[in-house]
């Protein structure tokens, strides 16, 4: 089987720019699931209800609705529903259907403020589904480090970014700053929570990928970085790998707090 951290984002640009138009339209069905998801999370209150009380503080005027916030109440409300344990499905990425919700809903609420058209879409879900498997390579399946951000959430960046700038200069940058940013989100497990680590993820991913196209990124000299945002991905890998004894904390404090779960 092939090796998923081999893959550059280069490799996943060309690939994204070649899909079938049966890759195409799963692509975008992945948009039309998590979308029923949204909905659903949203309108029932389900799991912590942090989407729907999102989506009320605007209506109220605590909160002003722009792209980042419109994309932050749909990842968050199908979070919400899923965490839940609500009856229904979602695309997932990289074997987690959180990450699906993060990888699709934030790229498909650029694509409706921009009015890219399913084509453009479907290859910027490419690009981030790809990523999310790059950074699983990396990471192995479960990590100390939150999948939503490390993984989803530079996914999302990224194609955000090739959506705003079809030259692919911004992807780069969006990635760099995504990295810099949040890298350090803990996983500690999945749970109805989750809805606010991936509203998060979200918005930084978006805010990410709109600087970039601004020229705005973190330079490679700044921490964990690398030279290059290939270089970089792998710098997260042994990040990664390095925090076991977060994981090992983690269950303890789990294992403390015995049956405790909601």
């Amino acid at each position: 089987a092939p090796d998923p951290s081999r893959w550059s984002i280069d490799d996943l640009l060309e690939g994204a720019r070649a899909l079938s138009a049966e890759v195409r339209a799963h692509l975008l069905r992945g948009v039309a699931v998590n979308r029923a998801a949204a909905e659903a999370g949203r309108t029932q209150r389900l799991g912590a209800g942090v989407g729907a009380a999102l989506a009320e503080l605007a209506d109220r005027g605590r909160l002003t609705r722009d792209v980042t916030l419109e994309a932050k109440i749909a990842a968050a409300s199908a979070a919400d529903a899923r965490m839940s344990g609500h009856g229904i499905e979602v695309m997932s990425s990289a074997g987690s259907g959180n990450q699906g919700i993060v990888v699709t809903l934030p790229v498909a609420a650029v694509a409706g403020m921009i009015g890219a058209d399913d084509e453009r879409l479907a290859e910027a879900l490419a690009l981030g589904h790809g990523l999310a498997a790059v950074m699983t390579g990396h990471t192995g399946v479960l990590s100390a480090l939150c999948g939503c951000v490390v993984k989803a959430g530079i996914g999302a960046a990224a194609g955000a970014a090739w959506l705003l700038d079809p030259s692919g200069r911004a992807v780069p940058l969006a990635i760099q700053n995504m990295a810099g940013n949040i890298t350090g989100e803990i996983c500690d497990g999945a749970k109805v929570g989750c809805a606010f680590k991936i509203a998060t993820a979200t918005g930084a991913a978006l805010e990410s990928a709109l600087l970039a196209c601004e020229g705005v990124s973190i330079p490679p000299s700044n921490g964990i970085l690398g030279a290059t945002a290939d270089a970089t991905l792998a710098n997260i890998g042994e990040i990664a790998r390095s925090m076991r004894d977060v994981d090992r904390a983690t269950v303890r404090i789990l294992e403390r707090k015995g049956g405790t779960r909601t």
